[in-house]
């Protein structure tokens, strides 16, 4: 009865929780970035080699900056509007953070308001939508200052592509596995950070002009550019507009 007894008790603890047993919240960043060097700038980074991977900090989320994405490289033909040096468009962003992830998110600037009624201005905020460019893991944590791995949205395309179906040289697609980051061509500065990746696409039967500039004929290497820029600082006042700019222009309405 005793041995009975025993044995009853002993199924009613509780099981004991391994060591072992990983942990899903992010360990210190000095820990997680150890033997790696620091490229300190704007958004200063990581480089992990050994896993291929590009690791950001992000201090204080929740601050606005200018986000842009275009090509270093170009592809060589009158195909497709894709040129060395092409500038992509300039984009109001701000890091948010939810839960496990640190959000790039895309600020609506096209529709907005300038009055300095509060009210008003939410609810012309609230009108339109915004954009979220990419869900970065958190990685490392350390006081205010998260560390983010933003390998996976470095990588991926959504420059080339897009011209190239507007173009219709033939139906590509992106190779991810022959895509990689290019730490030798990035870089970290006080006011901005720039970071670049070799994205890869192919084709089965690219357009006869295009495939004639392609090594195989059907692969297409190329290096997009990635721009994190500090906003002005507060004051800041704009030039006077000057005609030999050109047309490039930044509209909005005015709600």
């Amino acid at each position: 009865m005793r041995r009975l007894t025993l044995l009853v008790l002993l199924l009613c603890l509780p099981a004991p929780v391994s060591a072992a047993e990983p942990s899903s919240k992010p360990g210190m960043i000095a820990a997680r970035t150890a033997g790696l060097a620091r490229h300190e700038g704007f958004l200063s980074w990581y480089w992990d080699a050994r896993a291929g991977r590009l690791l950001l900090e992000v201090a204080r989320p929740g601050g606005s900056f200018l986000y842009s994405c275009g090509l270093a490289q170009g592809a060589g033909t009158i195909e497709a509007s894709l040129d060395r040096g092409q500038l992509g468009g300039m984009r109001l962003v701000r890091f948010e953070r939810n839960g496990p992830r640190v959000l790039l998110v895309q600020l609506q600037t096209a529709h907005r308001s300038t009055t300095p009624d509060a009210e008003r201005t939410r609810a012309i905020e609230q009108s339109f939508p915004l954009a979220v460019l990419a869900a970065l893991p958190i990685v490392g944590e350390t006081g205010n200052t998260l560390l983010v791995d933003a390998t996976d949205f470095l990588l991926r395309d959504a420059v080339v592509l897009p011209e190239l179906n507007t173009a219709q040289p033939g139906a590509w697609r992106q190779d991810e596995a022959r895509s990689a980051l290019r730490p030798e061509g990035s870089g970290a500065f006080p006011r901005n950070t720039e970071l670049e990746a070799l994205l890869t696409f192919t084709a089965d039967k690219p357009a006869e002009g295009l495939a004639g500039v392609l090594p195989d004929g059907r692969t297409m290497s190329v290096v997009v550019h990635h721009t994190f820029l500090q906003l002005p600082p507060d004051g800041f006042t704009p030039r006077a507009h000057d005609p030999r700019i050109g047309i490039l222009t930044e509209s909005f309405k005015d709600l």
